[in-house]
């Protein structure tokens, strides 16, 4: 997220974009027509304005998205990977271009990006490859993801696995 998350705070003021930008427009205005206002100058928590009900239930919004991401060395997602496949460990890391190891690393990547938060470029040094690789890789998985079940489960299972037991770690995402 950004410093401002702008569908979120749409989201406050209508269930759709064009609903919400009109009502916060409106609610602009509005302050803006009671002329000088004290209160939009009293600091409370230096990133929100607004009522203390609201920041307090902005805060915990917050707090509830938090991304939380475990510290999974890479080389064991890739094991991991390995045996929920069937896909052969040097297959993974081969130089080729042959399919079953392509496939096997873009669900290493997925599963890298998503459980420990790596970075493409990370991953792509990882196994030698272009980052560039390594991103299309990750979105031809997640087009296979969204069309077979039976892969979203092992995936979800395979997560499931490796994050038991392992170590958090937590991003700073708020300034």
């Amino acid at each position: 997220m950004g410093l401002v998350d702008v569908d979120f705070v749409l989201e406050q003021f209508g269930k759709n974009r064009s609903v919400g930008r009109r009502r916060y427009w409106e609610f602009i205005m509005e302050q803006h027509e009671g002329g000088h206002q004290r209160k939009f100058y009293e600091v409370k928590d230096q990133r929100f304005l607004g009522e203390e009900s609201f920041i307090n239930r902005i805060q915990d919004e917050n707090t509830a998205r938090e991304k939380v991401v475990f510290d999974i060395p890479i080389e064991v997602i890739s094991r991991e990977v390995s045996k929920a496949t069937g896909v052969p460990l040097e297959r993974l890391y081969s130089q080729t271009y042959e399919r079953q190891g392509a496939h096997g690393r873009g669900m290493v990547a997925y599963v890298a990006r998503a459980l420990t938060g790596q970075r493409v470029k990370d991953i792509a040094e990882h196994f030698h490859r272009s980052p560039m690789r390594i991103s299309q890789a990750i979105i031809e998985f997640e087009t296979r993801l969204r069309n077979d079940e039976l892969l979203r489960t092992t995936v979800d299972r395979l997560g499931e696995d490796l994050s038991k037991g392992a170590k958090k770690k937590y991003f700073i995402t708020i300034a």
